[in-house]
């Protein structure tokens, strides 16, 4: 299988190429649209861009390098996949356990160990909260990347620690996009403004997320991606964020222990904000939890 001859937009294929080049590649993933073969092939695509090997941003994936070669072929030992079905519960919590344990394991041979659950609608709510375990803190090399044709089907929790992308059409995409850099800028000045300790400052540049709680779970995932990557900034494995300037002045200025309660802390006002509080109380928190944590 040619990865470059996949049935993938343009659109998806560069959504991910500006996530790449952005040093900002998500842990997890859900992709969703109406065609099913299409979900595929974007998982497919994504998670070969995940594990490709190219030193080169601008080609992930390069459909060259050995993980590429096996990607394409289907027989890469760091993907491991299972697929449901429309059936609510065809995803069964032992299903989930069992990627729980293997996602532990070291990768076998590439950067990353990617996790491909296609038609995930099929995981009822049981099964859901035994995945949201593993999003919250997920072992530094995995990548989760689920498939549905609706966000509908998963809980809030769940959809509050996933990037959402469209399989590409241009309406939809184009929405997104915009609603990403929105929530991609609001974080970056929110860091810096963190590491100058502007109390003021971080109110100020939270301020656009007021009246827009999706917007307000989009920044404080943001945030958490930046917090967990600086986290693991110089792992023995390459971060599948790297290159990414907040990442790393985040992980140059901010002790260790204060990185782990600070994701802890986005956790807890992520799940906060599905219990429709009140903006202002929710902007409150979030420069309180970012200030009192820099250290």
């Amino acid at each position: 299988m040619d990865l470059k001859k996949l049935n993938v937009s343009d659109n998806f294929k560069t959504a991910v190429s500006e996530r790449i080049k952005a040093g900002r590649m998500p842990h997890a993933v859900l992709i969703t649209g109406t065609n099913a073969a299409a979900r595929s092939s974007a998982a497919a695509f994504l998670a070969a861009a995940a594990l490709c090997a190219s030193e080169n941003e601008n080609e992930k994936p390069c459909d060259k390098c050995p993980d590429c070669v096996k990607c394409g072929k289907g027989v890469h030992p760091d993907i491991f996949k299972i697929t449901g079905t429309d059936k609510p519960q065809s995803i069964k919590i032992g299903d989930i356990r069992e990627i729980k344990a293997k996602s532990y394991i070291l990768p076998n041979e590439a950067r990353a160990k990617v996790f491909i659950i296609e038609e995930a609608s099929g995981m009822g709510d049981v099964s859901q909260n035994a995945f949201l375990k593993i999003l919250e803190e997920p072992p530094y090399f995995t990548c989760f990347i689920l498939t549905a044709e609706s966000e509908s089907v998963f809980l809030p929790t769940i959809l509050s620690r996933v990037t959402v992308f469209s399989t590409g059409e241009a309406g939809n995409a184009g929405k997104e996009k915009k609603a990403e850099q929105k929530a991609v800028l609001a974080a970056s000045e929110i860091i810096n403004r963190m590491l100058e300790g502007d109390e003021y400052g971080i109110m100020a540049a939270s301020a656009p997320l007021a009246k827009d709680k999706l917007m307000f779970k989009r920044c404080a995932a943001e945030l958490s991606y930046i917090f967990r990557d600086a986290l693991r900034y110089g792992e023995d494995f390459e971060m599948l964020s790297s290159g990414n300037a907040d990442i790393e002045a985040v992980s140059r200025k901010i002790k260790r222990d204060s990185l782990l309660k600070l994701l802890k802390k986005m956790s807890d006002l992520l799940d906060y904000t599905d219990k429709n509080a009140n903006d202002n109380l929710l902007l409150t928190k979030l420069s309180i939890e970012i200030k009192i944590h820099n250290l």
